[in-house]
């Protein structure tokens, strides 16, 4: 039951890891650092490239009660080890635990090898990290997952007349992936599946008046981003090369009882996994589309949803 929970008995701040975490008045959502602006700003960038920099200075209000909690997860390892070095000094009994939202890179500051010495616990997303870095892979949780899940997917279908449905829909940046995103486009159009795309550019890259038509400057809001899911028969998703774990569109589509269409083939080995609703692009004639996305949709067990409801991963973390 939701009273039984053991995280319930905690007082946990959330830096850099998601907006909507303090549901709970035991809980705390910040960011790390404050505003920063002007030739501030310029003094951070150059501080965040010199070993030993004192980067406290910069950090949030949270810093003036970190004693207050037990617990502090930390996003992505929050940009460099000086975070954990400076919770370890000022709060030698609280638990850190850094959780990598991203596919980690070699050489980057956040590397797992660049905290040696510091007490925090790691866990990520992606199952090849896991295995490179030896620390353990956990998936992330969707905040539009509830404990009801079940009730709340067949409403959002009850409510989505065939007028307002396209086929496909893309929301994602560019990321070098535009020339094969805009292929896949034209291809899906060709066997006469409407597709509704909104790509961001990247913005340090050029791109020519072509380009610029099938591409947006700015991104959608998530509410926005929702009200287009609902209005879709199947949500594609392109992870990056190197990706090794589930963005958040695979767990949208179980949210909300859509069909997939994923170059991402580990997600066979994912338990929500199933031929009828996934597609994996690379995997099966690309031709087969127009019948997969036109089939009903095979209801997906509210045990396995129940994985990625933010409770029950939070709980994890306190029961294993």
């Amino acid at each position: 039951m939701m009273s039984d929970f053991i995280f319930k008995k905690h007082k946990i701040l959330f830096l850099n890891i998601c907006e909507n975490m303090d549901t709970y008045p035991q809980m705390r959502c910040a960011s790390l650092y404050k505003d920063i602006n002007g030739w501030e700003k310029k003094k951070f960038k150059f501080a965040e490239h010199v070993s030993g920099s004192d980067m406290s200075k910069w950090y949030g209000e949270w810093k003036k009660h970190i004693n207050e909690y037990d617990t502090v997860f930390i996003g992505d390892g929050g940009r460099g080890p000086d975070i954990v070095a400076y919770l370890n000094k000022v709060n030698p009994n609280i638990r850190v635990i850094l959780y990598y939202l991203d596919t980690i890179f070699p050489g980057h500051r956040c590397e797992p090898c660049n905290y040696k010495g510091l007490n925090c616990e790691m866990y990520t997303f992606d199952k090849e990290n896991a295995k490179k870095y030896g620390i353990p892979f956990k998936h992330f949780y969707y905040p539009y997952m509830s404990l009801n899940n079940a009730s709340q997917m067949e409403n959002v279908n009850a409510s989505i007349s065939d007028n307002d449905v396209n086929d496909i829909f893309f929301v994602g940046q560019d990321k070098d992936r535009l020339a094969y995103l805009l292929q896949l486009k034209e291809n899906f159009i060709e066997m006469g599946l409407s597709c509704d795309f909104h790509i961001k550019r990247d913005p340090h890259s050029m791109y020519w008046p072509w380009n610029k038509k099938h591409t947006f400057k700015d991104g959608i809001s998530y509410d926005d981003v929702i009200g287009r899911i609902k209005g879709c028969r199947a949500i594609l998703d392109i992870v990056q090369e190197g990706q090794h774990g589930i963005t958040w569109r695979p767990m949208e589509a179980m949210c909300f009882g859509k069909k997939l269409i994923t170059n991402f083939t580990d997600i066979i080995n994912y338990p929500f996994y199933n031929p009828e609703n996934i597609f994996v692009l690379g995997t099966r004639e690309i031709n087969e589309l127009p019948s997969f996305v036109s089939k009903p949709l095979v209801k997906v067990d509210k045990s396995i949803m129940d994985e990625y409801v933010f409770e029950n991963w939070l709980e994890s973390f306190f029961t294993e």
